[in-house]
C-alpha cells in the first residue's frame, strides 16, 4: 500500500487526468448556472405593496385569491386566457395541454456526444442520456422522470425534473415548429445533463405564486404550483382579494383590481416588463425582491434590468427591447405598447392571425397607408400581412430550431437593416429599464460582477473586478447585511486573484447567512485552490450538507478528500456524486484508485470502461493512466 503523502499526490494526478480527458470544466463557466441567487431572507408576499399607492389592491396585506375566483364573473375571459401561451406556461408533465402533440414513438437523438431518448409509459414521461464507447462496451446512462412541462408549446417545450423540492432542468426539448426533439437552450455549449438547477427568476416567469426557500439556488415550498400553476390573472392585474370581497363601481376606475389600461405609460410597460424585458442580468434591488413586485408599482423599485446589446439588436426575448427601439413607439411618446398590438386574454386562430395583426396597425397608419400598391403586396404576402414585410421572422441564434419576430418594427427592412453582434461577456452593461437615468451603482456593480466572471480575458476579469470592488465597498458600509453586495464583492476579490481576501469575504457573509448555498459553493472552490484544508474540509462538508443534490459539490468533496489522503470516504462521497450524475470523470478516478487499493479490479475496470464510454477519444490516455495505477498498489 502506497503511503498517506503518495496518496495525497496520486490525488491530485487525478485532478489533472480528467483535465487531460477534456472534460473538466472551470469555475469561470459556471456562473451561467447560478445566475439570481437568494442569499438572505425573503420578505412575506401577502405583506408587500406601496401603502401610497392608489391602487388599493397593490397596498400591503392584500391576499391573492386565484384564477378560480376571477372566473366566477370573468368567465368567458378566464377560458380565452388558458388557451394563451401565457395561460400555457407550466404544468404537471401529465396535465400538459401539448402533451398529445407529441409523438409517442421515434424519440431519440444524437446530441453533444451524447445518445438521448424519451420513454413514455401512460402519463409518465422518463428521459434518458447515454454515453458509449463505439466498441459495443456497456454505455453509461442517466435517466430522470419529468415532472413539469415549462413553455407554452407553440415553439418549444422544456421539461422539468424535481429531487426533493429542487427543480432541474431535463436537457431534452421538444421543438414544436420543427417537430422534432433536440438539446435544451444552452445545452449545445454546456451539456448540464441533468443537473442545471431551475432558478427563482426562471419560475417567477412561468409559474404563479412559486415560494423559493431562502438560501438555496433551487428549492422550492411544496407544493411547486399553486392557484392557476401558469402565470395567471393576478400577475398583471395584482392580488385579487379586495376586488373579489367589494368590488368598486362600475361607472368609475375601480381602485379595488389594476386595470393596466388605465395605469400611467410607464407603470403599464412594468406589468409587461416584469417577464418580458429579459436583458443579460437582471439585479433586485436594496430594498425589494423581485417577487413582491405588484402591478401599477414601478418595477424599477424591485428589479434593474442591465444589457450589454444596443437596443433593437437581434435577440431571442428581446421584444421588449425591439419594441422601444421602433419608430412606432418612438413617434407616439411612448403610448404604442405591447397591448397595442397583442391580445393579452386571447390568441388569434392561426386563418385570423394576419387579418387581426394588419387591424392594429392600421388603427394608427389607416391614414397614411402603406407606400406599396396592393397587387405588390399581396405578391410578397398574400394574406395582405403587413408583419410579414415590417416584423419578419428569423432564425434565432441562441435557441436551436426556433424563430422569432423582429419587433423592431422597420419601415424598410431591406435597407434599414444593419447586422448587432453581440456583446462579448464582461462588456460594460447599461440599464435598458431606467432609459436615461443613470443606472443604480449597487445594482450595476452586482451585474458587472457576474459579467466578468464569464469575461474571456484574465485582464478584463481583473479590471472589472477592481471596479466593482470600489463600487461596492461604501455600499457595505452604508448596509452590512446587503448579503447580495457582500457576494458580489467576494466575487470582485476572486477576479482579481486575490483569493485569501476573497475567502474572507465569503466567511464574512456565510457569518450572516450560514446557509447560502452559492457562497458556501464558491468559497469552498477558493479554499480547495488556496490549499486551506481546514477551511476546505469545512466548507465542502457544508456545502453537501446545505445541497446534497449537486453532483459538482460531491465531486468537489471528494476531491479534498482525496487529496487530504481519505481515499474511501473519497470514494463515497465520489459514488454519491455518480449516483446523481455519471458522467463525471474525477469522480470516476477517485473511485477507481480506490477499488485498486481493495483489490476489487472488476469494479475498477467497469469504472475504467466508464471513463471511456464519457471520452472516446481518450481510451489510450485512460488504458496507460488505469495499468500504470494498477502497478502502483502491487504488493512489493
Amino acid at each position: 500500500m502506497v503511503r498517506k503523502a503518495g496518496l495525497r499526490a496520486v490525488s491530485l494526478a487525478l485532478v489533472v487526468l480528467a483535465m487531460l480527458v477534456g472534460t473538466w470544466i472551470s469555475w469561470k463557466a459556471r456562473p451561467a448556472r447560478w445566475r439570481g441567487p437568494r442569499v438572505g431572507p425573503i420578505v412575506a408576499r401577502p405583506t408587500a405593496g406601496s401603502s401610497s399607492s392608489p391602487w388599493l389592491n397593490a397596498r400591503p396585506g392584500v391576499a391573492y385569491v386565484g384564477d378560480a375566483a376571477c372566473a366566477r364573473c370573468h368567465g368567458e375571459i378566464a377560458a380565452s386566457y388558458r388557451a394563451h401561451p401565457m395561460g400555457r406556461s407550466i404544468a404537471p408533465a401529465d396535465e400538459f395541454p401539448g402533451l398529445g402533440a407529441i409523438p409517442r414513438s421515434g424519440a431519440t437523438f444524437e446530441a453533444a456526444g451524447s445518445h438521448f431518448r424519451v420513454e413514455r409509459s401512460g402519463s409518465t414521461m422518463t428521459h434518458v442520456e447515454e454515453r458509449r464507447d463505439g466498441q459495443g462496451g456497456r454505455p453509461v446512462a442517466c435517466s430522470a422522470e419529468v415532472a413539469y412541462a415549462i413553455g407554452s408549446g407553440a415553439r418549444a417545450t422544456s421539461f422539468l425534473i424535481e429531487r426533493d423540492n429542487r427543480i432541474f432542468e431535463s436537457p431534452i426539448t421538444w421543438y414544436a415548429r420543427d417537430e422534432r426533439w433536440g438539446l435544451s437552450p444552452g445545452y449545445g455549449r454546456i451539456n448540464s445533463h441533468f443537473d442545471r438547477p431551475v432558478v427563482p427568476q426562471c419560475l417567477f416567469c412561468h409559474a404563479d405564486n412559486v415560494q423559493p426557500i431562502s438560501e438555496t439556488v433551487n428549492a422550492y415550498e411544496p407544493p411547486l404550483l399553486r392557484g392557476s400553476s401558469s402565470i395567471g390573472c393576478e400577475r398583471c392585474h395584482g392580488p385579487g382579494a379586495l376586488h373579489v370581497g367589494s368590488p368598486g363601481s362600475a361607472g368609475d376606475i375601480d381602485r379595488t383590481i389594476v386595470n393596466p389600461g388605465h395605469l400611467e405609460i410607464p407603470l403599464r410597460e412594468d406589468v409587461c416588463a416584469q417577464c418580458h424585458l429579459l436583458g443579460d442580468q437582471r439585479v433586485e434591488t436594496s430594498r425589494h425582491d423581485v417577487f413582491d413586485y405588484r402591478p401599477g408599482l414601478p418595477l424599477s423599485d424591485y428589479v434593474v434590468v442591465f444589457d450589454r446589446q444596443r437596443e433593437g439588436s437581434k435577440r431571442f426575448g428581446g421584444h421588449f427591447e425591439q419594441m422601444r427601439s421602433s419608430r412606432c413607439y418612438l413617434a407616439s411618446d411612448g403610448r404604442l405598447g405591447c397591448v397595442s398590438c397583442h391580445d393579452p386574454h386571447a390568441t388569434p386562430a392561426a386563418a385570423a392571425r394576419s387579418a387581426f395583426f394588419r387591424g392594429r396597425c392600421l388603427a394608427c397608419h389607416d391614414s397614411r397607408p402603406c407606400s406599396l400598391a396592393e397587387p405588390e403586396r399581396r405578391s410578397r404576402s398574400p394574406q395582405d400581412d403587413c408583419t410579414a414585410c415590417h416584423m419578419p421572422q428569423f432564425p434565432s441564434t441562441e435557441i436551436a430550431h426556433t424563430a422569432t419576430t423582429d419587433h423592431r418594427i422597420l419601415r424598410k427592412p431591406d435597407l434599414d437593416e444593419k447586422p448587432v453582434p453581440p456583446a462579448p461577456s464582461g462588456r460594460p452593461l447599461r440599464a435598458v429599464q431606467l432609459a436615461n437615468e443613470p443606472a443604480p451603482r449597487r445594482e450595476f456593480a452586482i451585474a458587472q460582477a457576474i459579467e466578468a466572471m464569464m469575461a474571456p480575458d484574465q485582464a478584463d476579469r481583473a479590471r472589472f473586478g477592481a471596479e466593482v470592488q470600489s463600487a461596492l465597498e461604501p455600499v457595505i458600509a452604508d448596509d452590512a447585511d446587503d448579503l447580495p453586495a457582500r457576494l458580489a464583492l467576494a466575487r470582485s476579490l476572486r477576479l482579481q486573484n486575490r483569493n485569501v481576501e476573497a475567502l474572507a469575504a465569503y466567511d464574512e457573509l456565510l457569518r450572516r447567512s450560514p446557509g447560502a448555498e452559492t457562497a458556501l459553493d464558491e468559497a469552498s472552490s477558493i479554499a480547495l485552490d488556496l490549499g486551506d484544508r481546514a477551511a476546505a474540509s469545512r466548507l465542502t462538508k457544508q456545502a453537501v450538507r446545505k445541497n446534497p443534490w449537486s453532483p459538482a459539490l460531491l465531486e468537489r468533496r471528494a476531491r479534498f478528500l482525496a487529496v487530504d489522503g481519505r481515499i474511501a470516504e473519497s470514494a463515497g462521497a465520489a459514488s454519491a456524486a455518480l449516483g446523481l450524475n455519471p458522467f463525471l470523470p474525477l469522480a470516476r478516478t477517485i473511485r477507481i484508485r480506490d477499488s485498486l487499493e481493495r483489490r476489487d479490479s472488476s469494479q475498477a475496470r467497469s469504472d475504467l470502461d466508464a471513463l471511456i464510454a464519457i471520452n472516446p477519444a481518450s481510451r489510450p490516455v485512460l488504458e496507460r493512466w488505469f495499468a500504470d495505477q494498477e502497478r502502483q498498489v502491487r504488493p512489493r
